[in-house]
């Protein structure tokens, strides 16, 4: 049986992808990154869609290398000359638990990482915890401000899980803030010019409550029950604009 949107199916198998990896000789050079690594190792509600490990540029894995910790994972993109070197594989996968059929996306972006934590990821029924090197929150935060600025220069909008993502993670660490020369220095490992007319139109675009209705309607998609520790969507984007005003005082 095929699906496309079974989120409890898709975290088994993000969890089962993440500790396997981790189990392997490409555990000590690959970093879990961003939504993932909220979910299994931060306690974030949020599912996730795919599973994100960053590499230094000049030690990405090769496909040779995957393809032997992975096998049946398909090579969908291979960017390695961009700027950040990018690879994107799609891994098929059937749940033992409910025989659903489903392929998730894993992707190693090749930039480097500074805030790195050695956590440990449980196995589903938990019991077996698996070590992982994962982004510290403060990296998790700056990777989710640069998205942001990012996607709305590019494309001219955002992904509402990433305001999701970081007001969640002020919800469990008060007062976290980015550091705005973090992000400047990620922005150029993206090949991204640091646009602070970007980041002013995105404190706007927070402040007009139009981010906190498109959140409320991708909270009903993407979560099993609503609310962010108790944080409704008007509480998120409120959270996510201090961030961003906080950059525009700071750039």
């Amino acid at each position: 049986m095929r699906a496309v949107g079974f989120w409890p199916e898709r975290m088994r198998m993000a969890r089962w992808l993440v500790r396997t990896v981790a189990a392997s000789p490409l555990g000590e050079r690959l970093v879990l990154q961003g939504g993932t690594a909220l979910a299994l190792v931060y306690g974030s509600p949020r599912p996730t869609r795919d599973v994100d490990f960053a590499a230094p540029p000049e030690d990405m894995p090769s496909p040779e290398e995957v393809a032997a910790v992975l096998p049946g994972a398909r090579l969908r993109r291979d960017m390695r000359a961009s700027v950040p070197p990018f690879l994107r594989w799609s891994l098929p996968w059937e749940d033992p638990a409910s025989g659903v059929s489903l392929a998730l996306p894993l992707e190693v972006v090749g930039v480097r990482v500074s805030g790195v934590v050695l956590s440990r990821v449980e196995s589903d029924p938990p019991g077996d915890p698996v070590p992982v090197r994962v982004e510290t929150l403060d990296e998790i935060l700056v990777d989710k401000v640069v998205a942001c600025l990012g996607r709305l220069r590019r494309r001219g909008r955002i992904k509402e899980v990433d305001i999701f993502d970081i007001a969640y993670i002020r919800s469990v660490a008060p007062g976290i803030r980015p550091d705005p020369e973090a992000v400047a220095r990620r922005m150029a490992d993206y090949g991204e010019p640091l646009d602070v007319d970007a980041v002013r139109r995105l404190s706007d675009m927070l402040a007009s409550g139009r981010a906190a209705r498109a959140l409320a309607g991708a909270l009903k998609r993407r979560l099993p029950v609503g609310g962010i520790s108790g944080m409704g969507p008007e509480e998120a984007s409120a959270s996510a604009l201090e961030v961003f005003r906080d950059l525009v005082r700071a750039f």
